[in-house]
Protein backbone atom coordinates (compact mmCIF):
# COMPACT_ATOMS: atom_id res chain seq x y z
CA UNK A 1 0.00 0.00 0.00
CA UNK A 2 3.05 2.25 0.94
CA UNK A 3 4.62 1.57 -2.47
CA UNK A 4 1.66 2.19 -4.51
CA UNK A 5 0.86 5.62 -2.80
CA UNK A 6 4.58 6.94 -3.19
CA UNK A 7 4.41 5.76 -6.91
CA UNK A 8 1.01 7.77 -7.07
CA UNK A 9 2.48 11.17 -5.63
CA UNK A 10 5.20 11.08 -8.09
CA UNK A 11 2.69 10.81 -11.35
CA UNK A 12 0.58 14.21 -9.74
CA UNK A 13 1.15 17.24 -10.19
CA UNK A 14 0.55 17.83 -6.28
CA UNK A 15 3.59 14.88 -6.36
CA UNK A 16 5.94 16.84 -8.67
CA UNK A 17 5.52 20.01 -6.47
CA UNK A 18 6.23 18.11 -3.38
CA UNK A 19 9.19 16.67 -4.74
CA UNK A 20 10.70 18.75 -6.37
CA UNK A 21 10.23 21.14 -3.22
CA UNK A 22 12.07 18.16 -1.06
CA UNK A 23 14.40 18.29 -3.45
CA UNK A 24 15.01 22.10 -3.13
CA UNK A 25 14.90 21.65 0.60
CA UNK A 26 17.71 19.19 0.38
CA UNK A 27 19.70 21.41 -1.70
CA UNK A 28 19.50 24.74 0.43
CA UNK A 29 20.46 22.30 3.44
CA UNK A 30 22.92 21.26 1.75
CA UNK A 31 24.49 24.47 0.44
CA UNK A 32 23.86 25.85 4.13
CA UNK A 33 26.03 23.52 5.20
CA UNK A 34 28.91 23.97 2.87
CA UNK A 35 28.66 27.86 3.88
CA UNK A 36 28.19 27.03 7.80
CA UNK A 37 31.80 25.14 7.13
CA UNK A 38 33.01 28.17 5.15
CA UNK A 39 32.22 30.31 7.92
CA UNK A 40 33.73 28.44 10.10
CA UNK A 41 37.38 29.11 8.42
CA UNK A 42 36.70 32.67 9.48
CA UNK A 43 38.96 33.95 11.61
CA UNK A 44 38.08 35.57 15.32
CA UNK A 45 38.99 39.01 15.82
CA UNK A 46 41.98 37.94 18.16
CA UNK A 47 43.57 35.56 15.57
CA UNK A 48 43.36 37.98 13.53
CA UNK A 49 45.11 40.16 15.00
CA UNK A 50 47.74 36.94 15.92
CA UNK A 51 48.05 36.14 11.93
CA UNK A 52 48.38 40.11 10.70
CA UNK A 53 51.76 39.74 13.38
CA UNK A 54 52.72 36.63 11.81
CA UNK A 55 52.42 37.99 8.23
CA UNK A 56 54.52 41.20 9.28
CA UNK A 57 56.89 38.56 9.87
CA UNK A 58 56.77 36.25 7.87
CA UNK A 59 54.19 37.25 5.04
CA UNK A 60 55.24 34.37 2.66
CA UNK A 61 53.74 32.13 5.15
CA UNK A 62 50.17 32.60 3.72
CA UNK A 63 51.57 32.13 0.13
CA UNK A 64 53.31 29.08 1.63
CA UNK A 65 50.17 27.55 2.56
CA UNK A 66 48.39 27.75 -0.31
CA UNK A 67 50.91 25.86 -2.36
CA UNK A 68 50.72 23.07 -0.27
CA UNK A 69 47.50 23.44 -0.52
CA UNK A 70 47.27 22.90 -4.21
CA UNK A 71 49.36 19.86 -3.79
CA UNK A 72 46.86 18.32 -2.00
CA UNK A 73 44.38 18.96 -4.17
CA UNK A 74 46.18 17.60 -6.94
CA UNK A 75 46.71 21.24 -8.20
CA UNK A 76 49.90 21.85 -9.90
CA UNK A 77 51.36 24.98 -11.82
CA UNK A 78 51.24 23.08 -15.34
CA UNK A 79 47.17 22.80 -14.33
CA UNK A 80 47.07 26.40 -13.41
CA UNK A 81 49.23 27.41 -17.00
CA UNK A 82 46.47 25.71 -18.60
CA UNK A 83 44.10 28.26 -17.50
CA UNK A 84 45.70 30.79 -19.28
CA UNK A 85 45.58 33.31 -16.59
CA UNK A 86 44.90 37.22 -16.13
CA UNK A 87 45.91 38.86 -13.13
CA UNK A 88 44.54 41.98 -11.89
CA UNK A 89 46.17 44.25 -9.15
CA UNK A 90 45.49 47.20 -7.36
CA UNK A 91 43.59 49.86 -4.99
CA UNK A 92 40.33 50.40 -6.72
CA UNK A 93 39.27 49.41 -10.01
CA UNK A 94 40.67 45.90 -10.25
CA UNK A 95 36.67 44.20 -9.87
CA UNK A 96 35.45 46.42 -12.67
CA UNK A 97 38.29 45.78 -14.67
CA UNK A 98 38.01 42.08 -13.87
CA UNK A 99 34.38 41.90 -14.90
CA UNK A 100 34.90 44.02 -18.16
CA UNK A 101 37.92 42.00 -19.31
CA UNK A 102 35.81 38.74 -18.79
CA UNK A 103 32.98 40.33 -20.47
CA UNK A 104 35.41 41.06 -23.32
CA UNK A 105 36.29 37.26 -23.81
CA UNK A 106 32.85 35.93 -23.48
CA UNK A 107 31.51 37.69 -25.93
CA UNK A 108 34.69 36.77 -28.58
CA UNK A 109 33.41 32.69 -27.83
CA UNK A 110 36.11 32.10 -25.11
CA UNK A 111 34.56 30.10 -21.71
CA UNK A 112 35.58 32.41 -18.78
CA UNK A 113 36.31 31.55 -15.26
CA UNK A 114 36.59 35.05 -12.93
CA UNK A 115 37.30 34.85 -9.55
CA UNK A 116 36.55 37.80 -7.55
CA UNK A 117 36.20 39.31 -4.11
CA UNK A 118 34.27 40.26 -1.50
CA UNK A 119 31.01 39.06 -2.44
CA UNK A 120 27.72 40.99 -2.29
CA UNK A 121 24.96 38.27 -1.53
CA UNK A 122 26.03 34.82 -2.00
CA UNK A 123 29.17 33.69 -1.44
CA UNK A 124 29.40 31.50 -4.60
CA UNK A 125 29.37 35.03 -6.77
CA UNK A 126 32.68 35.35 -5.87
CA UNK A 127 33.47 31.90 -8.47
CA UNK A 128 31.81 32.77 -12.35
CA UNK A 129 32.33 30.45 -15.02
CA UNK A 130 30.68 31.84 -18.57
CA UNK A 131 29.72 35.00 -16.53
CA UNK A 132 26.89 33.41 -14.20
CA UNK A 133 28.32 32.43 -10.95
CA UNK A 134 27.92 29.04 -10.17
CA UNK A 135 24.89 27.63 -8.93
CA UNK A 136 24.22 26.44 -5.32
CA UNK A 137 24.29 22.90 -6.30
CA UNK A 138 27.66 23.38 -7.88
CA UNK A 139 29.36 25.64 -5.13
CA UNK A 140 28.29 22.70 -2.56
CA UNK A 141 29.67 19.83 -4.46
CA UNK A 142 32.89 21.67 -5.06
CA UNK A 143 33.15 22.65 -1.71
CA UNK A 144 32.60 19.68 0.22
CA UNK A 145 35.21 18.09 -2.46
CA UNK A 146 37.71 20.58 -1.77
CA UNK A 147 36.80 20.08 1.98
CA UNK A 148 37.18 16.76 2.41
CA UNK A 149 40.18 16.58 0.18
CA UNK A 150 41.91 19.21 2.29
CA UNK A 151 40.75 17.50 5.66
CA UNK A 152 42.29 14.53 4.75
CA UNK A 153 45.69 15.48 3.48
CA UNK A 154 46.03 17.92 6.58
CA UNK A 155 48.83 16.66 9.06
CA UNK A 156 48.32 16.67 12.66
CA UNK A 157 49.09 20.22 13.69
CA UNK A 158 48.18 21.32 10.33
CA UNK A 159 45.22 24.08 9.70
CA UNK A 160 42.52 24.09 7.31
CA UNK A 161 43.01 27.57 5.04
CA UNK A 162 41.12 30.61 6.27
CA UNK A 163 38.17 31.91 4.17
CA UNK A 164 39.65 33.75 1.29
CA UNK A 165 42.77 31.12 0.91
CA UNK A 166 40.21 28.40 0.76
CA UNK A 167 37.95 30.71 -1.87
CA UNK A 168 41.05 30.87 -3.65
CA UNK A 169 41.90 27.43 -4.03
CA UNK A 170 38.54 26.13 -4.54
CA UNK A 171 38.37 28.87 -7.32
CA UNK A 172 41.43 27.53 -9.01
CA UNK A 173 39.66 23.81 -8.43
CA UNK A 174 36.74 25.04 -10.05
CA UNK A 175 38.14 26.47 -13.38
CA UNK A 176 40.38 23.52 -14.01
CA UNK A 177 37.38 20.98 -13.69
CA UNK A 178 35.33 22.96 -15.49
CA UNK A 179 38.02 23.19 -18.40
CA UNK A 180 37.82 26.96 -18.74
CA UNK A 181 39.53 28.92 -21.59
CA UNK A 182 40.96 31.68 -19.39
CA UNK A 183 40.88 32.57 -15.79
CA UNK A 184 40.75 36.30 -14.42
CA UNK A 185 41.78 36.51 -11.06
CA UNK A 186 41.58 39.62 -8.82
CA UNK A 187 43.85 39.95 -6.04
CA UNK A 188 42.54 40.05 -2.83
CA UNK A 189 44.92 41.95 -0.23
CA UNK A 190 48.20 43.56 -1.62
CA UNK A 191 49.67 41.12 -4.75
CA UNK A 192 53.23 39.75 -3.58
CA UNK A 193 52.05 37.59 -0.93
CA UNK A 194 48.37 37.15 -1.58
CA UNK A 195 47.45 33.89 -1.65
CA UNK A 196 46.46 34.42 -5.91
CA UNK A 197 49.55 35.03 -6.30
CA UNK A 198 50.45 31.38 -6.28
CA UNK A 199 50.00 31.49 -10.16
CA UNK A 200 53.28 31.83 -11.18
CA UNK A 201 52.86 31.96 -15.06
CA UNK A 202 50.03 34.49 -15.68
CA UNK A 203 49.26 34.90 -19.51
CA UNK A 204 49.21 38.79 -18.87
CA UNK A 205 48.77 41.30 -15.86
CA UNK A 206 47.04 44.60 -14.87
CA UNK A 207 47.76 46.79 -12.45
CA UNK A 208 44.82 49.33 -11.47
CA UNK A 209 44.83 52.54 -10.02
CA UNK A 210 46.79 52.70 -6.88
CA UNK A 211 46.26 54.30 -3.63
CA UNK A 212 46.52 54.54 0.33
CA UNK A 213 44.39 51.04 1.93
CA UNK A 214 44.89 48.55 4.21
CA UNK A 215 48.05 50.44 5.47
CA UNK A 216 47.98 48.30 8.04
CA UNK A 217 49.30 45.37 6.29
CA UNK A 218 50.73 46.99 3.25
CA UNK A 219 52.38 50.00 4.44
CA UNK A 220 52.02 53.60 4.51
CA UNK A 221 53.39 54.78 2.54
CA UNK A 222 52.29 54.81 -1.64
CA UNK A 223 55.95 53.05 -2.34
CA UNK A 224 55.19 50.47 0.35
CA UNK A 225 51.94 49.79 -1.74
CA UNK A 226 52.85 49.94 -5.19
CA UNK A 227 55.79 47.70 -4.12
CA UNK A 228 52.97 45.19 -3.35
CA UNK A 229 50.98 45.13 -5.53
CA UNK A 230 53.63 45.01 -7.99
CA UNK A 231 54.49 41.55 -6.59
CA UNK A 232 52.18 40.11 -9.08
CA UNK A 233 54.52 41.07 -11.83
CA UNK A 234 56.44 37.89 -13.42
CA UNK A 235 59.28 36.83 -15.28
CA UNK A 236 58.68 37.72 -19.03
CA UNK A 237 55.28 38.40 -18.21
CA UNK A 238 54.07 41.93 -20.07
CA UNK A 239 51.89 44.27 -17.47
CA UNK A 240 49.37 46.53 -18.19
CA UNK A 241 49.49 49.98 -15.57
CA UNK A 242 46.34 51.47 -15.46
CA UNK A 243 46.21 55.61 -15.06
CA UNK A 244 47.79 56.75 -12.08
CA UNK A 245 47.73 59.48 -9.62
CA UNK A 246 50.65 59.26 -7.58
CA UNK A 247 53.81 59.85 -9.21
CA UNK A 248 55.95 57.84 -6.72
CA UNK A 249 54.13 54.89 -7.94
CA UNK A 250 55.06 54.56 -11.27
CA UNK A 251 58.93 54.20 -10.79
CA UNK A 252 58.36 51.43 -7.79
CA UNK A 253 56.50 48.91 -10.95
CA UNK A 254 58.94 50.04 -13.57
CA UNK A 255 61.78 48.25 -11.12
CA UNK A 256 59.71 45.43 -10.34
CA UNK A 257 58.58 44.80 -14.30
CA UNK A 258 62.66 45.92 -14.92
CA UNK A 259 64.22 43.05 -12.73
CA UNK A 260 61.37 40.78 -14.24
CA UNK A 261 62.67 41.28 -17.85
CA UNK A 262 58.81 41.90 -18.06
CA UNK A 263 57.37 44.62 -21.05
CA UNK A 264 55.70 47.00 -19.38
CA UNK A 265 53.22 49.91 -21.05
CA UNK A 266 50.68 52.21 -19.48
CA UNK A 267 46.75 52.15 -21.14
CA UNK A 268 45.30 55.27 -23.25
CA UNK A 269 42.56 57.08 -22.20
CA UNK A 270 39.00 55.29 -22.86
CA UNK A 271 38.62 58.55 -25.26
CA UNK A 272 41.28 57.39 -27.78
CA UNK A 273 38.74 54.26 -29.10
CA UNK A 274 36.49 54.25 -31.26
CA UNK A 275 34.28 52.06 -32.61
CA UNK A 276 33.51 50.69 -36.36
CA UNK A 277 30.84 53.62 -36.89
CA UNK A 278 33.49 56.38 -35.09
CA UNK A 279 31.28 56.96 -32.23
CA UNK A 280 33.60 56.64 -28.38
CA UNK A 281 32.40 53.61 -27.09
CA UNK A 282 29.50 53.37 -24.18
CA UNK A 283 29.68 51.68 -21.04
CA UNK A 284 26.61 50.09 -18.86
CA UNK A 285 28.89 51.33 -15.53
CA UNK A 286 28.15 54.45 -14.76
CA UNK A 287 30.50 56.65 -12.92
CA UNK A 288 34.01 58.87 -14.89
CA UNK A 289 36.28 56.30 -13.13
CA UNK A 290 35.10 53.21 -14.91
CA UNK A 291 36.64 54.87 -18.54
CA UNK A 292 39.97 54.08 -17.22
CA UNK A 293 39.19 50.54 -15.87
CA UNK A 294 37.26 49.40 -19.49
CA UNK A 295 40.67 51.41 -21.42
CA UNK A 296 42.96 48.59 -18.86
CA UNK A 297 40.49 45.90 -19.81
CA UNK A 298 40.15 46.69 -23.57
CA UNK A 299 44.29 46.47 -23.84
CA UNK A 300 44.28 42.87 -21.65
CA UNK A 301 41.37 41.24 -23.69
CA UNK A 302 43.05 42.49 -27.09
CA UNK A 303 46.79 41.03 -25.91
CA UNK A 304 45.44 37.94 -24.56
CA UNK A 305 43.21 37.25 -27.69
CA UNK A 306 46.32 37.66 -29.79
CA UNK A 307 48.65 35.23 -27.80
CA UNK A 308 46.78 32.94 -25.31
CA UNK A 309 43.53 33.12 -27.04
CA UNK A 310 45.14 32.14 -30.64
CA UNK A 311 43.31 35.12 -32.10
CA UNK A 312 44.97 36.93 -34.99
CA UNK A 313 41.91 38.26 -35.93
CA UNK A 314 42.09 41.44 -35.07
CA UNK A 315 45.87 43.66 -34.70
CA UNK A 316 46.92 43.92 -31.39
CA UNK A 317 49.47 46.78 -31.38
CA UNK A 318 50.63 46.21 -28.29
CA UNK A 319 51.53 42.74 -29.12
CA UNK A 320 53.43 44.83 -32.10
CA UNK A 321 55.46 46.81 -29.87
CA UNK A 322 56.35 44.05 -27.35
CA UNK A 323 57.80 42.41 -30.73
CA UNK A 324 59.64 45.55 -31.28
CA UNK A 325 61.24 45.89 -28.07
CA UNK A 326 59.86 49.00 -27.10
CA UNK A 327 58.03 48.12 -23.72
CA UNK A 328 61.15 47.53 -21.57
CA UNK A 329 61.36 49.83 -18.88
CA UNK A 330 63.91 51.81 -18.62
CA UNK A 331 63.78 51.56 -14.49
CA UNK A 332 63.44 54.34 -12.29
CA UNK A 333 61.29 56.48 -14.32
CA UNK A 334 57.81 58.58 -14.33
CA UNK A 335 57.02 57.88 -17.69
CA UNK A 336 56.01 54.45 -19.29
CA UNK A 337 55.93 53.21 -22.64
CA UNK A 338 52.59 53.15 -23.96
CA UNK A 339 50.08 50.91 -25.42
CA UNK A 340 48.90 52.22 -28.85
CA UNK A 341 44.62 52.11 -28.98
CA UNK A 342 43.45 50.47 -31.20
CA UNK A 343 39.52 50.87 -33.13
CA UNK A 344 37.34 48.84 -31.82
CA UNK A 345 35.18 45.65 -33.33
CA UNK A 346 31.51 45.43 -32.83
CA UNK A 347 32.01 42.69 -30.15
CA UNK A 348 34.55 44.91 -28.21
CA UNK A 349 31.73 47.62 -27.84
CA UNK A 350 28.86 45.46 -27.36
CA UNK A 351 30.94 43.86 -24.51
CA UNK A 352 31.83 47.08 -22.82
CA UNK A 353 27.86 48.39 -23.28
CA UNK A 354 26.60 45.24 -21.91
CA UNK A 355 28.83 44.61 -18.29
CA UNK A 356 27.46 44.64 -15.40
CA UNK A 357 28.90 44.92 -12.20
CA UNK A 358 26.54 45.41 -9.05
CA UNK A 359 27.64 47.60 -6.34
CA UNK A 360 29.13 49.98 -7.53
CA UNK A 361 27.59 53.24 -8.61
CA UNK A 362 24.31 50.68 -8.79
CA UNK A 363 20.98 52.53 -8.53
CA UNK A 364 18.07 50.11 -7.29
CA UNK A 365 14.26 51.48 -6.84
CA UNK A 366 11.76 50.52 -4.02
CA UNK A 367 8.76 51.90 -4.51
CA UNK A 368 9.41 56.02 -3.43
CA UNK A 369 12.59 55.16 -2.12
CA UNK A 370 15.68 54.79 -4.64
CA UNK A 371 18.91 53.54 -3.66
CA UNK A 372 22.38 54.60 -4.81
CA UNK A 373 24.52 52.37 -3.66
CA UNK A 374 28.61 52.25 -4.02
CA UNK A 375 31.25 50.38 -2.24
CA UNK A 376 33.55 53.27 -2.22
CA UNK A 377 36.32 52.77 1.06
CA UNK A 378 39.21 54.95 0.14
CA UNK A 379 38.95 58.80 0.60
CA UNK A 380 39.74 58.88 -3.57
CA UNK A 381 36.61 56.48 -4.17
CA UNK A 382 33.86 58.43 -1.89
CA UNK A 383 34.88 61.56 -3.63
CA UNK A 384 33.49 60.05 -6.95
CA UNK A 385 30.86 58.46 -5.35
CA UNK A 386 29.77 62.14 -4.30
CA UNK A 387 30.22 63.17 -7.89
CA UNK A 388 28.40 60.66 -9.30
CA UNK A 389 25.32 60.14 -6.79
CA UNK A 390 25.21 64.69 -7.06
CA UNK A 391 24.54 64.26 -10.54
CA UNK A 392 22.07 61.30 -10.91
CA UNK A 393 19.86 62.28 -7.56
CA UNK A 394 19.68 65.88 -9.06
CA UNK A 395 18.31 64.44 -12.55
CA UNK A 396 16.45 61.90 -11.00
CA UNK A 397 14.43 64.67 -8.68
CA UNK A 398 13.78 66.56 -11.55
CA UNK A 399 12.07 63.72 -13.49
CA UNK A 400 9.37 63.16 -10.71
CA UNK A 401 9.54 67.12 -10.03
CA UNK A 402 9.47 66.66 -6.10
CA UNK A 403 12.06 67.19 -3.29
CA UNK A 404 12.69 63.74 -1.74
CA UNK A 405 14.52 63.33 1.38
CA UNK A 406 18.48 62.46 1.33
CA UNK A 407 19.49 60.11 3.56
CA UNK A 408 23.05 58.81 3.85
CA UNK A 409 23.79 55.17 5.00
CA UNK A 410 27.21 54.42 6.01
CA UNK A 411 29.87 52.20 7.65
CA UNK A 412 33.77 51.71 6.73
CA UNK A 413 35.28 48.58 8.55
CA UNK A 414 38.81 47.47 9.12
CA UNK A 415 41.36 50.01 10.70
CA UNK A 416 40.10 53.16 7.62
CA UNK A 417 39.96 56.55 9.53
CA UNK A 418 36.12 57.23 9.71
CA UNK A 419 36.85 61.29 9.05
CA UNK A 420 39.14 61.03 5.83
CA UNK A 421 36.00 58.59 4.48
CA UNK A 422 33.04 61.01 6.15
CA UNK A 423 34.55 64.31 5.18
CA UNK A 424 33.42 64.21 1.47
CA UNK A 425 30.15 63.36 2.59
CA UNK A 426 29.65 66.72 4.82
CA UNK A 427 29.51 68.27 1.16
CA UNK A 428 25.68 67.90 0.75
CA UNK A 429 22.62 68.28 2.95
CA UNK A 430 21.08 65.32 4.72
CA UNK A 431 17.79 64.81 6.02
CA UNK A 432 18.75 61.73 7.80
CA UNK A 433 22.30 59.83 8.36
CA UNK A 434 22.74 56.77 9.47
CA UNK A 435 25.55 54.50 11.02
CA UNK A 436 25.22 51.05 11.47
CA UNK A 437 27.56 48.13 10.88
CA UNK A 438 27.16 46.05 7.94
CA UNK A 439 25.25 42.94 9.24
CA UNK A 440 21.74 42.35 8.04
CA UNK A 441 19.97 41.24 11.23
CA UNK A 442 20.30 41.58 15.06
CA UNK A 443 21.25 38.09 15.36
CA UNK A 444 24.05 36.41 12.69
CA UNK A 445 23.22 33.09 11.12
CA UNK A 446 26.39 31.30 10.88
CA UNK A 447 24.92 29.55 7.79
CA UNK A 448 24.25 32.34 6.02
CA UNK A 449 26.44 34.30 3.25
CA UNK A 450 26.28 37.53 4.94
CA UNK A 451 27.94 36.05 8.28
CA UNK A 452 30.94 37.75 9.17
CA UNK A 453 32.60 36.46 12.43
CA UNK A 454 35.91 38.09 12.16
CA UNK A 455 34.33 41.15 14.59
CA UNK A 456 32.33 40.96 17.53
CA UNK A 457 28.71 43.06 18.10
CA UNK A 458 31.00 44.88 20.38
CA UNK A 459 33.40 45.88 18.31
CA UNK A 460 30.93 47.00 16.00
CA UNK A 461 29.18 48.88 18.23
CA UNK A 462 32.35 50.92 19.23
CA UNK A 463 33.21 51.32 15.48
CA UNK A 464 29.41 53.23 14.66
CA UNK A 465 30.09 55.28 17.89
CA UNK A 466 33.83 56.34 16.66
CA UNK A 467 31.35 57.19 13.26
CA UNK A 468 28.91 59.18 14.86
CA UNK A 469 31.74 61.40 17.19
CA UNK A 470 33.23 61.54 14.03
CA UNK A 471 30.58 62.95 11.93
CA UNK A 472 29.56 65.45 15.05
CA UNK A 473 32.90 66.69 14.91
CA UNK A 474 32.92 67.67 10.82
CA UNK A 475 29.49 69.09 10.66
CA UNK A 476 28.94 70.93 13.83
CA UNK A 477 30.79 72.19 16.93
CA UNK A 478 27.51 72.08 18.87
CA UNK A 479 26.69 68.36 18.69
CA UNK A 480 22.97 68.90 19.83
CA UNK A 481 22.91 70.95 16.08
CA UNK A 482 23.51 67.70 14.74
CA UNK A 483 21.17 66.06 16.57
CA UNK A 484 18.11 68.44 15.86
CA UNK A 485 18.43 68.21 11.77
CA UNK A 486 21.12 71.13 11.22
CA UNK A 487 23.82 70.58 8.31
CA UNK A 488 24.77 67.11 9.49
CA UNK A 489 21.64 66.00 9.29
CA UNK A 490 19.44 63.74 11.72
CA UNK A 491 21.44 60.97 12.79
CA UNK A 492 20.69 57.34 13.67
CA UNK A 493 22.55 55.12 15.31
CA UNK A 494 21.49 51.18 14.59
CA UNK A 495 21.94 47.84 15.46
CA UNK A 496 21.76 46.39 11.42
CA UNK A 497 20.93 47.19 8.13
CA UNK A 498 16.76 45.74 8.42
CA UNK A 499 16.36 48.22 10.94
CA UNK A 500 17.54 51.00 8.51
CA UNK A 501 15.69 49.61 5.87
CA UNK A 502 12.88 49.81 8.02
CA UNK A 503 13.54 53.24 9.57
CA UNK A 504 14.00 54.61 5.49
CA UNK A 505 10.63 52.95 3.87
CA UNK A 506 8.74 53.97 6.68
CA UNK A 507 7.26 57.30 5.46
CA UNK A 508 5.35 56.08 3.02
CA UNK A 509 4.87 57.42 -0.41
CA UNK A 510 7.22 60.61 0.58
CA UNK A 511 10.25 59.98 -1.96
CA UNK A 512 13.51 59.17 -0.72
CA UNK A 513 17.15 59.24 -2.37
CA UNK A 514 19.77 57.12 -0.16
CA UNK A 515 23.40 57.12 -0.76
CA UNK A 516 24.97 54.05 0.60
CA UNK A 517 28.87 54.00 0.93
CA UNK A 518 31.73 52.98 2.99
CA UNK A 519 31.85 49.61 2.46
CA UNK A 520 31.23 46.40 -0.32
CA UNK A 521 29.88 44.44 2.57
CA UNK A 522 27.61 47.29 3.37
CA UNK A 523 26.24 47.80 0.28
CA UNK A 524 26.44 43.22 -0.43
CA UNK A 525 23.68 43.36 2.95
CA UNK A 526 22.03 45.94 1.82
CA UNK A 527 21.37 44.29 -1.16
CA UNK A 528 20.29 41.22 0.39
CA UNK A 529 17.52 42.27 0.97
CA UNK A 530 16.15 44.67 -1.43
CA UNK A 531 17.74 43.14 -4.47
CA UNK A 532 18.98 39.62 -3.32
CA UNK A 533 18.56 37.76 -7.05
CA UNK A 534 20.92 41.26 -8.04
CA UNK A 535 17.95 41.24 -10.68
CA UNK A 536 19.03 45.14 -11.13
CA UNK A 537 22.81 44.52 -12.39
CA UNK A 538 22.26 41.03 -13.66
CA UNK A 539 24.85 40.51 -17.15
CA UNK A 540 23.68 40.86 -20.19
CA UNK A 541 22.88 37.47 -22.16
CA UNK A 542 25.26 37.31 -24.96
CA UNK A 543 23.52 37.74 -27.83
CA UNK A 544 23.64 36.25 -31.45
CA UNK A 545 26.07 38.93 -32.29
CA UNK A 546 28.79 37.24 -30.43
CA UNK A 547 31.14 34.77 -32.04
CA UNK A 548 30.47 31.01 -31.56
CA UNK A 549 31.78 28.87 -28.23
CA UNK A 550 35.76 28.69 -29.10
CA UNK A 551 37.75 25.36 -28.14
CA UNK A 552 41.01 25.96 -27.37
CA UNK A 553 43.44 22.66 -27.01
CA UNK A 554 44.10 22.39 -23.47
CA UNK A 555 44.99 18.68 -22.43
CA UNK A 556 42.82 16.29 -20.82
CA UNK A 557 40.39 17.52 -17.74
CA UNK A 558 41.39 16.02 -14.36
CA UNK A 559 37.87 14.71 -13.05
CA UNK A 560 37.19 12.99 -9.52
CA UNK A 561 37.63 14.33 -6.49
CA UNK A 562 41.69 14.14 -6.29
CA UNK A 563 43.78 15.66 -10.06
CA UNK A 564 46.54 13.52 -10.91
Amino acid sequence: MLRFVQSSIRLTPFGVALQQRQACSTMDFKYKRAIEALNSLQSSQASLEQRRAERHARPERGLLQTTACLRHLGLTQQHLRRLRVIHVAGTKGKGSTCALTESLLRHHGYRTGFFSSPHLVAARERIRVGGQSISEHEFASYFWEVFDRLEQALDDGEQMPMYFMFLTLMSLYVFVREQVDVAVIEVGIGGAYDCTNVIRYPSVCGITFLDYDHVDILGSRIEQIAEQKAGIVKPGVPVFVGRQRHAATLPVVADRASRCGSPILSVPELTEYRAEDGRRPGLAMAGPHQRQNAALALQLARYWRATAGGDLSDPCPALEAIARGVCRPTGDTDTLPRAPPFPLTPLETQALAECRWPGRCQKVSRGPVTYYLDGAHTRGSVELAVHWFQSEAARDAALTGRVPRRILLFYSTGSREPSSLLEPLTSLRWDHVIFCPSVVWPVVDTSSDQANCTVTPQSRQCRVGAHCTAWRELTSSDPADTAAGAVGGQLHRLACISQAVELIEQCGDTPAQVLTVGSLHLVGGLLSIIDPELRSAMPAPVTAGARPRRRLASGTAPAGGLLV
